[in-house]
């Protein structure tokens, strides 16, 4: 029995030794985890050869969380973080070259039109009559629509109507060009103050028609008309042209419509 006892002290005496040269880290020292990541990594390092690439992986695992802990065994972990850093060079490389190959391919961006102009009070003065009463005056009311014509005249779409369809009818041109079309347009309700009826003002248009489909190039005619009494109120045509180019169109002043600007950006 007692030849049996000094043997196996002899044995825990090696295993001890062997452990003991793992680590120096007197922080580690108190626990186990720098032992069984030492011993892991060894193991590691010791049989490459038959490990596959997950265990490597593995390996420099706990490799990585031993250094967290205090472990100084730098040579056993360098193998398993140089393993997750050439994954992730990898990677970023492929990720790279997707990025690249999108970014060549490019996004198409459709044909677009946006028109600007700030409306002007045409009647200042203008007391607010009563329903009914002749060339009645609903300022600081007022109702607006743009449209595009082609250039023969022949209606389009309709972009934005401002204003109910109780008095659509004193916007005179538009209602004789579109007949009341408003597929696919902006519609908002009657401006009711000075602020928002007569200030500056944008207008978009996707340059589709009423069946949503891109109109074929060529030359049209932006209209804007706007009245705050029961009669025919200021109306402004610029003519431009849908193609390969973009453009912008800067008319004059009118008396009721300044700072006008058009721009059409072609398709790319």
């Amino acid at each position: 029995m007692k030849f049996g006892s000094v043997v196996l002290v002899g044995v825990m005496g090696l295993l001890a030794f062997s452990c003991s040269t793992g680590t120096t880290d007197p922080v580690a020292e108190g626990g186990t985890s720098s032992v069984v990541a030492t011993v892991s990594s060894s193991a590691q390092l010791s049989s490459d050869a038959e490990l596959s690439s997950d265990e490597v992986l593995s390996s420099g695992t706990v490799g990585l969380s031993s250094t967290d802990a205090g472990s100084s065994d730098a040579g056993s972990f360098d193998a398993g973080s140089s393993t997750v850093a050439a994954s992730s060079v990898a990677a970023s490389s492929v990720a790279a070259s997707s990025v690249a190959a999108s970014s060549s391919a490019g996004v198409p961006v459709p044909a677009a039109l946006t028109f600007n102009v700030t409306t002007v009070d045409p009647n200042p003065n203008c007391a607010y009559k009563a329903s009914g009463s002749s060339n009645q005056c609903y300022e600081p009311k007022m109702i607006m629509a743009v449209w595009i014509e082609t250039a023969g005249g022949a209606f389009v779409r309709t972009v934005q109507r401002i204003g109910g369809t109780s008095r659509q009818q004193w916007l005179v041109s538009w209602t004789a060009n579109s007949a009341n079309n408003v597929v696919d347009a902006v519609t908002g309700a009657t401006t009711t103050t000075t602020g928002t009826s007569f200030n500056a003002k944008t207008f978009n248009w996707n340059v589709q028609n009423t069946s949503q489909a891109v109109v074929p190039d060529g030359d049209y005619v932006l209209k804007a008309e706007f009245t705050s009494i029961h009669e025919q109120g200021p109306v402004v045509s610029i003519p431009f042209t849908v193609g390969p180019s973009s453009q912008t169109v800067n008319p004059a002043n009118s008396t009721y419509m300044t700072n006008m600007s058009l721009v059409f950006t072609a398709a790319h």
